[in-house]
């Protein structure tokens, strides 16, 4: 998956995801106050003949003098178990087409990856059927996502080519940040997202709305009510069904205070969420001001996070965002400065206009 191809699919996803994500009865716009222009996207789609997949694989070759009847459906072979789920654009057929998936490093050597990076596969189809080889489950899924875009494309009509395609991700993390102001995105929009995420091989989506009261003031130490409870667990089920990391964000700083007390208070909401099948957080401190603005504080609070939760928890993934802004280099220069500061394992996001 080429590095700007990806880029360009986690902005167009953030930008444009009314245009392609939902069906036609959810309505992003409606969900958004702020004013929503959006450019032209540069570049083009390539179309390998009536096959279509997006992002562009590093390494596609087809003969499109040789195909794969797939009429009579396929033979999954998964002895991994993982994948059952993710195979339902294909009929099921014992008799069918061998469908061969597998995954881990070994096998990944074995078939000549082009990278040994997550996300990464080997996708073959020849006269001894659809063959799969993933770096990890990531890369497998995303094998099969690949699979599904030739299956429904234009020229595919219930075949596919014999083909190679030998693919990896550039990026390590490619997703979305829901941390926009105004009316957060409604859960049936939110669901429908991520299976987007999944389709086009995002691994991220980051849940972060500013107006979510119970992510930011004033309620971010009380738990969330049963039934917002009950959609935040939906919502980590179905980023694991399509291999995204949900990572929920808290944004305490414009009432915190710097104690014992509010230390407890954001390590009960984070066991809390851990309750609710997270395990991938973020803490910002972006648009606020007053105390929680202090940059010591901040880096001791998420350095002892670290220590006493993070590691105590084995979460995949803490976060940060410092309260600075990149509206130039001096402000870049110093969101660096605070990621020195912190643990190794800890990730620094920044953001603003220079972004």
């Amino acid at each position: 998956m080429i590095k700007n191809n990806l880029l360009l699919t986690a902005l167009f996803t953030a930008a444009c995801t009314s245009a392609f994500a939902q069906t036609e009865t959810f309505d992003l716009n409606s969900q958004r106050g702020e004013k929503q222009d959006v450019n032209m996207v540069p570049g083009k789609k390539l179309d390998h003949h009536g096959i279509v997949v997006n992002p562009t694989p590093h390494n596609f070759n087809l003969d499109m003098q040789t195909w794969t009847d797939l009429s009579a459906g396929v033979k999954l072979i998964d002895k991994s178990g993982k994948f059952a789920n993710d195979v339902n654009f294909l009929k099921q057929n014992a008799k069918g087409t061998p469908l061969n998936i597998t995954f881990g490093e070994k096998p990944a050597k074995k078939a000549g990856l082009k990278k040994m990076v997550s996300g990464a596969y080997l996708l073959t189809v020849d006269k001894k059927g659809i063959n799969i080889v993933g770096y990890d489950e990531r890369g497998a899924f995303y094998a099969l996502q690949t699979l599904r875009q030739i299956v429904e494309s234009p020229a595919a009509q219930g075949k596919v080519p014999y083909l190679t395609c030998n693919d990896y991700p550039d990026l390590p993390l490619r997703g979305v940040v829901e941390g926009f102001y105004g009316e957060p995105w409604s859960h049936q929009v939110r669901l429908s997202l991520i299976d987007y995420y999944g389709r086009n091989k995002l691994n991220e989506y980051v849940y972060g709305p500013k107006d979510d009261p119970y992510h930011s003031c004033p309620n971010w130490r009380l738990p969330y009510p049963p039934e917002q409870a009950k959609n935040i667990h939906e919502l980590v089920e179905a980023c694991r069904r399509n291999r995204v990391d949900f990572v929920w964000a808290i944004h305490p700083g414009q009432d915190i205070k710097w104690n014992e007390e509010d230390y407890n208070n954001l390590v009960n909401k984070f066991n809390l969420m851990y309750e609710l099948g997270v395990r991938s957080f973020a803490i910002h401190f972006d648009d606020i001001d007053g105390e929680g603005t202090n940059p010591k504080k901040q880096v001791a609070l998420v350095n002892r996070l670290t220590k006493e939760f993070v590691k105590a928890t084995l979460l995949r993934s803490l976060s940060a965002l410092p309260t600075t802004r990149s509206f130039g280099q001096s402000r870049v220069l110093t969101d660096r400065s605070l990621s020195t500061a912190t643990s190794s394992t800890l990730r620094c996001r920044c953001s603003g206009p220079v972004l």
